[in-house]
């Protein structure tokens, strides 16, 4: 009998350890970040690292939205900030004959993260802006096309801006080109019911 009531105790005393160990090993706070870096590796669309592409750091602050860090990546591709605190940030980033990164949220949690972004250089994108206009898709061009960075001033600029111009009135005479077409099938146009 004695047996019995020491094997029920210690089986108490052990259910006891065992949710008390459940309960403080589930409510462990999980620890602050206090500084934390990010690293962002830029590469083309045939995976070759893009050196020299400016990326910057953008955070919400009451409302307005400050450049925190900005820097270049090296020659393989790499960018890297530091002491950062654990928030919600955006990402901007461009480099001339390249497609830019507008402003993509980035969520710090953890102390160390390697974000990968994947630009179109202009070659690339002027290759896939040809085959769209060949199949007349002049809107989907244009958008590629304004996707791109150009430098002020320049003659890249100059070019881009001219195909640009003529990409709108493109788009714009396929409008008028639709709008007749219903214009001509509409069986109420002459007042006819």
């Amino acid at each position: 009998m004695k047996n019995k009531k020491c094997g029920k105790r210690f089986l108490r005393v052990l259910s006891a350890a065992a949710i008390l160990l459940y309960f403080f090993s589930c409510k462990t706070a999980p620890k602050k970040i206090e500084a934390a870096s990010v690293t962002f590796f830029i590469v083309d669309e045939n995976d070759r690292a893009v050196p020299d592409f400016e990326i910057c750091l953008w955070c919400n602050e009451k409302g307005e939205c400050v450049k925190k860090q900005s820097g270049l990546t090296n020659e393989t591709g790499f960018c890297t900030f530091y002491n950062l605190s654990a928030t919600d940030y955006f990402v901007s980033g461009e480099k001339t004959g390249f497609t830019t990164i507008d402003m993509s949220e980035l969520n710090i949690q953890k102390a160390s993260e390697l974000i990968c972004f994947r630009v179109l250089g202009a070659d690339f994108v002027l290759d896939q802006i040809e085959q769209f206009c060949a199949e007349g898709q002049y809107q989907k061009a244009l958008e590629w096309l304004q996707a791109l960075c150009t430098q002020q001033n320049s003659d890249f600029q100059n070019s881009v801006e001219l195909l640009s111009s003529g990409l709108q009135q493109r788009i714009n005479l396929s409008r008028q080109d639709k709008n007749q077409d219903l214009y001509k099938s509409d069986p109420y146009q002459d007042g006819v019911q």
